[in-house]
């Protein structure tokens, strides 16, 4: 440890935050490691063909394709919607795991930069989002792409807008964290208002 920490230090402080935020024991068997990998998989076609009935239902009714702008904005509408959301969890998670966390004085006591520190938190953030978004906007492209019989080349787009998309919210949270931070801590300090 204490050698691969000297080494690679961001990429230790990246794997020890991993292993406490997320459940990880299933790489400890490969059984259960290739049992928790066919269920992630399986929860992504269940998801990709749920968005896809949901999808031909309202084109099927005509909810959504009295034309193409409004079933077009309609998808942009609920795409803005996930997006605010994200940011805003995210812009709350970083204040709290990059200001207000006891586990920075630990991890500042090792030999890190503090910059370092703070980009391995970004890092596992981002992890976070592409694991969420993994079972959210990634289903809906794919969906949509189905319905709409997108060329083979849309599926590539969607990869790389699905690394996009999670990239977003840590960037402009991380930008939003410390006048979030500042707001929290005027609220906090205020007489008549208890957090």
């Amino acid at each position: 440890m204490q050698r691969s920490f000297m080494k690679y230090p961001l990429i230790t402080l990246v794997m020890m935050q991993i292993k406490e935020k997320f459940n990880l024991k299933f790489l400890k068997s490969r059984k259960k490691t290739a049992f928790t990998l066919i269920f992630k998989a399986l929860q992504f076609v269940i998801a990709t063909v749920a968005l896809y009935a949901l999808f031909y239902l309202s084109v099927f009714l005509k909810v959504l394709s009295f034309n193409a702008i409004l079933y077009a904005e309609t998808i942009m509408l609920i795409f803005i919607a996930l997006q605010v959301m994200a940011i805003i969890t995210t812009t709350v998670g970083l204040v709290k795991s990059l200001y207000l966390s006891g586990d920075n004085e630990l991890l500042l006591t090792f030999p890190v930069s503090a910059n370092k520190v703070f980009l391995s938190k970004l890092i596992v953030f981002f992890i976070n989002e592409l694991r969420k978004n993994y079972l959210l906007f990634l289903p809906m492209f794919v969906a949509f792409g189905i319905l709409d019989k997108m060329a083979f080349y849309y599926y590539l787009w969607v990869l790389a807008a699905y690394v996009l998309i999670s990239f977003m919210p840590v960037i402009i949270g991380a930008l939003l964290s410390i006048p979030s931070l500042f707001v929290a801590l005027l609220l906090r300090n205020a007489k008549y208002v208890q957090l």
